[in-house]
Protein backbone atom coordinates (compact mmCIF):
# COMPACT_ATOMS: atom_id res chain seq x y z
CA UNK A 1 0.00 0.00 0.00
CA UNK A 2 1.83 3.12 -1.03
CA UNK A 3 1.15 6.48 1.03
CA UNK A 4 1.50 9.97 0.19
CA UNK A 5 2.49 12.37 3.63
CA UNK A 6 2.13 16.00 3.38
CA UNK A 7 2.77 17.19 6.61
CA UNK A 8 1.82 21.16 8.17
CA UNK A 9 5.16 22.94 9.17
CA UNK A 10 4.49 24.06 12.91
CA UNK A 11 6.02 24.51 16.14
CA UNK A 12 5.60 21.56 18.53
CA UNK A 13 2.27 20.10 19.60
CA UNK A 14 1.68 18.14 22.72
CA UNK A 15 -0.02 20.05 25.50
CA UNK A 16 -1.82 22.52 23.87
CA UNK A 17 -5.44 23.00 21.87
CA UNK A 18 -5.16 23.81 17.78
CA UNK A 19 -7.27 24.02 14.92
CA UNK A 20 -7.10 24.34 11.49
CA UNK A 21 -9.61 26.00 9.42
CA UNK A 22 -7.91 27.38 6.43
CA UNK A 23 -9.91 30.04 6.56
CA UNK A 24 -6.91 32.73 6.33
CA UNK A 25 -5.08 30.46 3.60
CA UNK A 26 -5.19 31.65 -0.27
CA UNK A 27 -7.39 29.37 -2.35
CA UNK A 28 -5.95 27.31 -5.53
CA UNK A 29 -2.75 26.35 -4.12
CA UNK A 30 -1.22 24.15 -1.76
CA UNK A 31 -1.38 25.69 2.09
CA UNK A 32 1.42 27.73 3.49
CA UNK A 33 3.63 25.48 4.91
CA UNK A 34 2.41 21.76 3.56
CA UNK A 35 5.12 19.99 2.20
CA UNK A 36 5.18 16.65 0.43
CA UNK A 37 7.77 14.38 2.06
CA UNK A 38 7.80 10.52 -0.03
CA UNK A 39 9.60 11.86 -2.72
CA UNK A 40 6.58 12.49 -5.24
CA UNK A 41 6.10 16.27 -5.34
CA UNK A 42 4.04 16.14 -8.49
CA UNK A 43 0.91 14.64 -5.83
CA UNK A 44 0.80 17.98 -3.05
CA UNK A 45 -1.38 18.95 -6.40
CA UNK A 46 -3.48 17.02 -4.84
CA UNK A 47 -3.99 19.22 -1.67
CA UNK A 48 -5.17 22.85 -2.15
CA UNK A 49 -7.30 25.49 0.02
CA UNK A 50 -10.32 25.52 -2.05
CA UNK A 51 -13.46 27.73 -1.39
CA UNK A 52 -16.86 27.54 -1.89
CA UNK A 53 -19.44 30.50 -1.04
CA UNK A 54 -18.59 31.35 2.56
CA UNK A 55 -16.66 28.01 2.93
CA UNK A 56 -12.95 27.53 3.37
CA UNK A 57 -11.46 24.29 3.30
CA UNK A 58 -8.68 21.88 2.54
CA UNK A 59 -9.21 19.47 -0.75
CA UNK A 60 -8.37 16.39 -1.93
CA UNK A 61 -8.68 16.14 -5.20
CA UNK A 62 -8.87 12.49 -7.06
CA UNK A 63 -5.57 11.00 -8.46
CA UNK A 64 -5.58 8.07 -11.10
CA UNK A 65 -3.85 5.43 -8.16
CA UNK A 66 -5.29 4.00 -5.43
CA UNK A 67 -3.19 3.82 -1.86
CA UNK A 68 -3.42 5.99 1.27
CA UNK A 69 -3.06 9.76 1.05
CA UNK A 70 -2.26 11.72 4.77
CA UNK A 71 -2.30 15.11 5.70
CA UNK A 72 -0.12 15.27 8.75
CA UNK A 73 0.23 18.02 11.25
CA UNK A 74 4.16 17.89 11.77
CA UNK A 75 5.29 19.47 15.38
CA UNK A 76 2.80 17.64 16.67
CA UNK A 77 3.56 14.73 19.21
CA UNK A 78 0.18 13.73 21.34
CA UNK A 79 -0.32 10.63 22.91
CA UNK A 80 -3.96 10.95 24.34
CA UNK A 81 -6.12 13.31 22.17
CA UNK A 82 -9.39 14.26 20.96
CA UNK A 83 -9.11 14.66 17.29
CA UNK A 84 -12.46 16.32 15.03
CA UNK A 85 -12.68 16.91 11.40
CA UNK A 86 -15.66 17.64 9.14
CA UNK A 87 -15.60 15.77 6.00
CA UNK A 88 -17.49 15.76 2.96
CA UNK A 89 -17.64 14.03 -0.40
CA UNK A 90 -18.40 16.62 -3.00
CA UNK A 91 -18.75 13.59 -5.95
CA UNK A 92 -18.77 9.96 -5.24
CA UNK A 93 -18.84 8.96 -2.04
CA UNK A 94 -15.37 7.26 -0.40
CA UNK A 95 -13.41 6.83 2.53
CA UNK A 96 -11.60 9.10 4.72
CA UNK A 97 -11.13 9.89 8.06
CA UNK A 98 -8.56 10.80 10.77
CA UNK A 99 -5.11 9.68 11.80
CA UNK A 100 -3.37 10.17 14.88
CA UNK A 101 -0.12 8.58 17.16
CA UNK A 102 1.30 8.56 13.41
CA UNK A 103 5.18 7.91 13.67
CA UNK A 104 5.74 7.22 10.00
CA UNK A 105 3.37 5.60 7.09
CA UNK A 106 3.72 2.15 8.45
CA UNK A 107 2.65 3.03 11.89
CA UNK A 108 -0.31 4.96 12.91
CA UNK A 109 -4.01 4.92 13.90
CA UNK A 110 -6.71 5.89 11.56
CA UNK A 111 -10.99 6.04 11.98
CA UNK A 112 -12.57 5.90 8.40
CA UNK A 113 -15.80 7.25 7.23
CA UNK A 114 -16.61 4.56 4.12
CA UNK A 115 -20.27 6.23 2.63
CA UNK A 116 -20.26 3.81 -0.23
CA UNK A 117 -20.82 0.73 2.13
CA UNK A 118 -21.66 3.28 4.88
CA UNK A 119 -19.73 2.40 7.65
CA UNK A 120 -17.27 3.87 10.19
CA UNK A 121 -14.23 1.99 11.33
CA UNK A 122 -10.97 2.25 13.19
CA UNK A 123 -7.61 0.64 11.30
CA UNK A 124 -3.98 -0.17 13.33
CA UNK A 125 -1.13 0.65 10.81
CA UNK A 126 1.48 -1.15 12.56
CA UNK A 127 4.98 -2.27 11.08
CA UNK A 128 3.18 -1.78 7.66
CA UNK A 129 0.26 -3.90 7.57
CA UNK A 130 -3.16 -2.52 7.59
CA UNK A 131 -5.79 -4.22 10.78
CA UNK A 132 -9.50 -3.43 11.09
CA UNK A 133 -9.83 -3.16 14.63
CA UNK A 134 -13.49 -2.28 15.05
CA UNK A 135 -16.53 -1.16 13.27
CA UNK A 136 -20.10 0.27 12.81
CA UNK A 137 -22.25 -0.62 9.70
CA UNK A 138 -25.81 -0.03 8.12
CA UNK A 139 -25.60 3.72 8.68
CA UNK A 140 -27.85 5.58 6.41
CA UNK A 141 -25.89 8.86 5.79
CA UNK A 142 -26.62 11.07 2.67
CA UNK A 143 -23.24 10.48 1.40
CA UNK A 144 -23.50 14.43 -0.32
CA UNK A 145 -23.48 16.11 3.19
CA UNK A 146 -21.44 17.31 5.66
CA UNK A 147 -20.12 14.73 8.69
CA UNK A 148 -18.32 15.66 11.65
CA UNK A 149 -15.99 12.65 12.57
CA UNK A 150 -14.62 12.78 16.10
CA UNK A 151 -12.15 10.35 17.70
CA UNK A 152 -11.47 10.24 21.19
CA UNK A 153 -7.72 7.99 22.36
CA UNK A 154 -7.61 7.91 25.98
CA UNK A 155 -5.12 5.54 27.30
CA UNK A 156 -5.55 3.33 23.84
CA UNK A 157 -9.23 3.13 24.43
CA UNK A 158 -10.34 4.85 21.32
CA UNK A 159 -13.98 6.11 21.16
CA UNK A 160 -15.67 7.34 18.00
CA UNK A 161 -18.48 9.76 17.47
CA UNK A 162 -20.19 10.48 14.09
CA UNK A 163 -22.65 13.98 13.72
CA UNK A 164 -22.87 13.36 17.63
CA UNK A 165 -23.67 10.27 17.87
CA UNK A 166 -21.34 7.71 19.60
CA UNK A 167 -20.32 4.80 17.30
CA UNK A 168 -17.41 2.71 18.04
CA UNK A 169 -15.77 1.64 21.04
CA UNK A 170 -12.86 -0.13 21.18
CA UNK A 171 -8.81 -0.97 22.71
CA UNK A 172 -5.53 -1.28 21.42
CA UNK A 173 -1.96 -0.73 22.66
CA UNK A 174 -0.10 -1.53 19.86
CA UNK A 175 0.67 1.78 18.87
CA UNK A 176 1.29 3.15 22.94
CA UNK A 177 3.57 6.36 22.09
CA UNK A 178 2.61 9.79 21.06
CA UNK A 179 2.56 10.59 17.81
CA UNK A 180 1.71 13.48 15.05
CA UNK A 181 -2.34 13.78 13.83
CA UNK A 182 -3.99 14.22 10.31
CA UNK A 183 -6.45 13.59 8.02
CA UNK A 184 -6.44 10.91 5.44
CA UNK A 185 -8.26 9.94 2.54
CA UNK A 186 -7.60 6.98 -0.89
CA UNK A 187 -5.87 8.43 -3.46
CA UNK A 188 -8.92 8.58 -6.19
CA UNK A 189 -11.10 10.11 -3.84
CA UNK A 190 -12.52 13.67 -4.37
CA UNK A 191 -12.83 15.11 -0.70
CA UNK A 192 -13.34 18.45 1.61
CA UNK A 193 -11.84 18.52 5.16
CA UNK A 194 -12.63 21.56 7.24
CA UNK A 195 -12.56 22.88 11.08
CA UNK A 196 -9.82 20.30 12.24
CA UNK A 197 -9.32 20.14 15.75
CA UNK A 198 -7.17 18.70 18.18
CA UNK A 199 -7.21 18.93 21.95
CA UNK A 200 -4.77 16.73 24.34
CA UNK A 201 -5.53 14.62 26.79
CA UNK A 202 -4.35 14.17 30.16
CA UNK A 203 -3.35 10.29 31.35
CA UNK A 204 -6.29 8.61 32.67
CA UNK A 205 -7.38 5.43 34.50
CA UNK A 206 -10.58 5.64 32.91
CA UNK A 207 -9.07 4.60 29.36
CA UNK A 208 -8.66 1.69 30.97
CA UNK A 209 -11.87 0.37 31.67
CA UNK A 210 -15.37 0.89 29.74
CA UNK A 211 -17.91 2.62 31.05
Amino acid sequence: MTATLITIAAGTLSSQRASWTFDDMPPGRVPQGFMVTDGQPAQAAAWIVQREGSDTFLSHTAQTRNGIDLAVASGTSLGNVSLTARIRFPETAHAAGIAWRYRDPGNYYSVALDLRAQNVRIYRVFAGNRTRLEDEDDLELDPSAWHTLKVQDDSNRMRVWLDGVPVVDTRDRSLHEPGAVGVWTTGDATVWFDNLQVEPLAESSRGNRRD
